[in-house]
């Protein structure tokens, strides 16, 4: 049964001799002595709380988790546990061995061991808490028995300062970085597995969210932030603040005429008094500017004031802080251009008293083509009789008229990951499938001619079709799952077809349960002969929903 979010209670039951200790919160489960150990290392707790960092943030192959009860933060840690959900909010219940980390980068940080992949229960879903506010100052002071104050916790500094030249442009790097705010000196992680090194720097002064992780031969000392994501985690101050965004991302290029929602969020420190948004008539996008054209909603905009110009509006008298006081322009009645396009929305914002400064990034907006049927009709893995580059996947059109692939995308799971789809090939303006037809895309010509004499229609460096123990997701620490999917647009967009396979030995459950069905994926078989599909001409039902064929020769 869901349990609703909140401050969840903690059991703390000690394994052995000494019996059942009484019930108490996760600030007891970690409290240290004088020296920084923790007084129950070594001993099996169960505790609950909130998921503050997801599974898959800063690791892609074990589990690496952040919970908080409101006593306390704590890091789960399961080796090769990158297949366990743990989402952002989720309330969870986990046993485990109280345990302290002995090699940089997390030097005598407290964690969790947990016994197995089944020993942490998510009971129910919903917002994570609220980051704590502290200063650089509060976290170089040394902790005071019985409790590290910090560590583990999600936390939040305001007026931050680095060196830009500081910041990382290699999105492989992990990397320290010297920080200030108003009461000192701080160092913030950059994990490469956050997609945070090799993005755009924040501009000065800003905010900074993460969690506290301990990092120090000191037991006592050292905690530093380590943030989750490069968006919403660090957050410009004053004029040009604030996160923007837009409701529909994509628009279909014969859609006709539209309502087009830009909103805004403040960044919780910096009230927001007036903005300007510029829409980007010049891609061939359409509005009739006029004041019967936009409509001003949502809390923060409740006394603004509109000038439409030549390309948006001018907001004047707005109280936009942070989420809840967001504010919402529409643009009514909208048109799309007629060619595929991505285009961004320009947005600027200031403070009571600033000059209107761009936002650090502002919201796309993309017209594609309208969607053909467009399936993943055949995939055919490596099954170890060649070369893997003849692996190969197979697109049909199921359509009346040809289906233009120019802004869609294929995806697979990269080596080892949980559940999250990494681009493999993006079509391009001269790929299309006609009406009724097929489009093959092979790791390789010489490899797919070499094994089936002909090469197929487009070429691709995709290989995304290994064997058990090649690419996909893993269970126990052994690859056994892979899924594939097309995207109309880049990855995360929109879905427009998928398909899973897995070892039936290794992986009992889908492992991305958010595709399709909890257990709809291919059993993983050598595809020689091997057919399993639903033919609608004849009426068939396969083991999934999909128009899927495993075989073994292009269709």
């Amino acid at each position: 049964m869901k349990r609703s979010v909140g401050i969840l209670v903690l059991c703390v039951c000690i394994i052995g001799p000494a019996s059942r200790a009484s019930a108490g919160t996760i600030a007891e489960a970690k409290e240290i002595d004088a020296n920084g150990t923790p007084v129950r290392i070594g001993q099996v707790v169960t505790v609950s709380g909130v998921v503050t960092v997801s599974n898959g943030t800063f690791s892609d192959r074990d589990l690496d988790v952040h919970i908080e009860d409101g006593t306390a933060g704590l890091l789960l840690y399961l080796r090769n546990g990158a297949d366990i959900e743990a989402a952002l909010g989720d309330s969870v219940v986990v046993t485990g061995i109280v345990d302290q980390e002995g090699r940089t980068p997390r030097r005598n940080d407290t964690k969790l061991s947990l016994l197995s992949a089944g020993a942490m229960e998510v009971v129910g879903r919903g917002a994570p808490p609220a980051p704590l506010a502290v200063t650089a100052a509060e976290l170089a002071a040394t902790a005071e028995p019985p409790l590290e104050a910090y560590e583990g916790r999600l936390v939040r500094i305001e007026g931050v300062s680095i060196d830009p030249a500081d910041w990382p442009s290699d999105p492989g790097a992990d990397i320290w970085i010297a920080a200030t705010d108003a009461t000192g000196a701080l160092q913030i992680r950059l994990d490469r597995d956050t997609g945070i090194p090799g993005s755009p720097p924040p501009g000065n002064p800003f905010i900074v969210t993460g969690v506290i992780i301990q990092d120090s031969s000191n037991p006592l000392t050292g905690y530093h932030v380590w943030p989750r994501s490069r968006y919403p985690d660090f957050l410009e101050m004053g004029d040009g603040s604030g996160l923007a965004w837009v409701d529909p991302q994509v628009v279909e290029t014969d859609a006709g005429e539209f309502d087009l929602d830009v909103v805004l969020e403040g960044n919780g420190a910096d009230t927001i008094v007036s903005f300007e948004i510029a829409l980007p008539l010049e891609d061939g996008w359409g509005w009739n500017a006029g004041a019967d054209n936009v409509a001003l909603s949502g809390p923060g905009l409740a006394g603004a004031s509109v000038e439409v110009t030549e390309s948006g509006v001018l907001v004047t008298g707005a109280a936009v802080l942070d989420s809840l006081s967001r504010g919402i322009v529409t643009f009514e009645n909208m048109t799309p251009p007629a060619a595929v396009t991505a285009s961004e929305i320009l947005v600027s914002t200031s403070v009571d008293g600033g000059i209107l400064e761009p936002i650090a990034r502002n919201p796309v907006i993309e017209a594609l083509l309208p969607l053909a049927d467009v399936v993943v009709n055949e995939v055919f893995p490596d099954d170890g009789a060649a070369d893997s580059s003849d692996a190969f996947i197979e697109l049909r059109n199921r359509s009346d008229w040809t289906a233009r692939l120019e802004g869609f995308t294929l995806s697979d799971l990269a080596s080892a990951s949980r559940c999250s789809p990494t681009a493999r090939l993006a079509f391009g303006e001269s790929d299309s499938i006609p009406p009724g037809g097929y489009l093959v895309i092979a790791g390789s010509a010489s490899g797919f001619t070499a094994r089936f004499g002909s090469a197929p229609d487009v070429v691709a460096p995709i290989a995304p079709l290994g064997r058990v123990g090649g690419e996909g997701a893993s269970v126990g620490g052994v690859d056994a799952y892979e899924a594939v999917e097309l995207w109309r647009g880049a990855v995360g967009g929109e879905v427009v077809d998928y398909c899973e396979y897995k070892s039936a030995l290794l992986a009992e459950e889908d492992i991305c349960t958010g595709l399709g069905g909890d257990d709809d994926a291919f059993p993983v078989v050598p595809p020689i002969g091997y057919a399993l599909a639903r033919d609608e001409d004849a009426g068939g039902q396969g083991a999934s929903y999909l128009d899927f064929v495993m075989s073994s020769e292009p269709t």
